[in-house]
């Protein structure tokens, strides 16, 4: 991710996103606040959904790359 000109999250979605995808956000946004990996970097979510749930996942991905650190 340092050495990346852009970072692209996706997830499948089916009631919720997986927890393996929702802990490499944390991690990274935690990493983040620390030494500004994410920062002037191109960022895009994509979510494959079948059922409820996409809104909060696309959410959930998209925060990392808007928060302000």
């Amino acid at each position: 991710m340092i050495e990346a000109d852009g970072i692209l999250l996706g997830s499948p979605v089916y009631l919720r996103m997986r927890r393996k995808h929702q802990a490499l956000i944390e991690r990274c946004g935690m990493v983040s606040a620390a030494n500004g990996v994410v920062q002037r970097k191109v960022g895009a979510a994509v979510a494959a959904v079948r059922r409820a749930g996409a809104i909060r996942a696309f959410d959930t991905m998209n925060h990392l790359f808007s928060t302000d650190r």
